[in-house]
C-alpha cells in the first residue's frame, strides 16, 4: 500500500507527532482545521499529496469514514480492468430492474422508473459522472461483487478501503444500528490515506491502459454532483475532477458527506490529489458542504504557499 510518509504532518491525533517540531505554518493549518472540526459538531478527516512538491498532509488520515458513494470509482476500475482483459464489453447491454433501483441520488431511477437497458459503458458513465447509487449497484454486481474487488483493493492499498455488503444491505443496516453504531462499523468504510493513495494511481494513470485510464478521468471532470465542495472556495484557474459521498441522516446527525479528487493547478504548478470526509455532523448539508470546501481552501493554500 502506498502510505502518506510523514513529511508534513498536522496533529498529534492523527499522527503523533508533537507540536513544538512543526512550523508555525502547519501549526496554522492544524488550527483551521481544529475550527473547522468543531464548528461542524462531527469528526473532520483528510489527505492530501502534492506530488510535485513530494508533500503529504494529512488529519485523522488514518480514521475509518463510511465510504457511501466513493466505492463507485474502485467498481469502475475494477469494471474497465475486466474490460481490458476482454470479459466484459464496453458495448453489453443489460438489463436494470426496477426492483435494484436505490434511494437517493439516481438520474436512472428517475429517468426509467420501469427500468432500463443499459450498456456498461453507460452505466459506467452513469456511476461516475453523475453518481448514480443505482448504476454503482448494478457495476458491482456485473463485475463479480464485493470479493473480488476487495482482493483488488487490497492489492493496491491493503485493508484501507473495504467493500463488504451491497449499497442495500448497508442501508438496512443504517436504519437498525442508527448513524453512530454504522459510523463505528470499519465495513464498507475508507481512511482518508488510502482513498487519497487510490486517487495518486488514479493520477498517475498505472492502473489502466491508456484510452479506459483517460476516459475515467474524463467522467471524474465531468462530475455533476458536490459542486459545493472540493472546488466551491478555490480559484476560478484550479480546475477539479472528483467523485462525492453522500450519507442519509438518523437522529439528527449525518452519518457522512465527503468528496475525494484531484485539484490541477494553472500552469506548470502540478496537481493536489485531495480526499476530505465529515462525519457523525448534525450540520445541514450546505453547512456540511461548506466545511468540506472550507477545509479543502485551507489545505490548498497551504500546499501551494511557500513555506
Amino acid at each position: 500500500m502506498m502510505r502518506l510518509a510523514p513529511l508534513l504532518l498536522l496533529a498529534a491525533a492523527a499522527f503523533g507527532q508533537d507540536a513544538e517540531v512543526q512550523s508555525p505554518a502547519t501549526r496554522a493549518l492544524a488550527a483551521e482545521l481544529s475550527r473547522l472540526e468543531q464548528a461542524s459538531g462531527g469528526q473532520l478527516g483528510l489527505a492530501a499529496i502534492y506530488p510535485e512538491k513530494n508533500l503529504r498532509i494529512g488529519w485523522r488520515a488514518t480514521d475509518r469514514f463510511p465510504l457511501a458513494q466513493l466505492y463507485h470509482l474502485p467498481v469502475a476500475i475494477r469494471t474497465l480492468a475486466l474490460m481490458e482483459a476482454g470479459l466484459l464489453p464496453f458495448r453489453k447491454w443489460v438489463r436494470v430492474e426496477p426492483g435494484t433501483y436505490l434511494p437517493g441520488h439516481s438520474p436512472i431511477r428517475d429517468r426509467y422508473p420501469d427500468g432500463a437497458v443499459l450498456t456498461i459503458g453507460q452505466l459506467l458513465r452513469y456511476a461516475v459522472a453523475e453518481n448514480d447509487a443505482s448504476a454503482g449497484e448494478a457495476l458491482l454486481s456485473l463485475s463479480g461483487g464485493q470479493q473480488p474487488l476487495k482482493s483488488t483493493l487490497e492489492r493496491l492499498v491493503k485493508d484501507g478501503i473495504r467493500i463488504d455488503r451491497t449499497a442495500k444491505e448497508a442501508l438496512a443496516d443504517l436504519t437498525k444500528q442508527g448513524p453512530q453504531a454504522f459510523a463505528a462499523d470499519p465495513r464498507d468504510s475508507t481512511t482518508p490515506e488510502a482513498y487519497t493513495a487510490l486517487l495518486t494511481l488514479v493520477h498517475r494513470r498505472v492502473l489502466l491502459k491508456p484510452k479506459p485510464a483517460e476516459l475515467l478521468l474524463a467522467w471524474l471532470m465531468e462530475a455533476s454532483q458536490g459542486p459545493h465542495r472540493l472546488k466551491a472556495l478555490l480559484p476560478a484557474d484550479v480546475q477539479a475532477w472528483h467523485i462525492p459521498g453522500t450519507c442519509g441522516t438518523r437522529d439528527k446527525l449525518n452519518l457522512c458527506t465527503s468528496d475525494a479528487g484531484g485539484l490541477i493547478l494553472p500552469g506548470d504548478q502540478g496537481h493536489i490529489l485531495l480526499s476530505v470526509f465529515l462525519k457523525l455532523s448534525p450540520q445541514d448539508e450546505a453547512a456540511r458542504e461548506n466545511t468540506l470546501a472550507q477545509a479543502t481552501l485551507a489545505v490548498y493554500r497551504f500546499l501551494t504557499t511557500p513555506q
